[in-house]
């Protein structure tokens, strides 16, 4: 894992809330939601990790 680290190093992890009908995130609706979070500064859902 530590070889991970510099590839890593650098991104950011967006969770999203679902139902679950909605699953699995296709592409479209994936890169909708980044290109909004980094619009508003903040996801539609609940949270981000870093």
């Amino acid at each position: 894992m530590t070889g991970l680290r510099e590839t890593t190093r650098d991104s950011t992890f967006t969770f999203w809330e679902v139902p679950v009908e909605a699953l699995p995130l296709d592409r479209d609706d994936a890169e909708r939601r980044l290109e909004d979070r980094t619009r508003t500064g903040t996801p539609e859902g609940h949270g981000t990790g870093h």
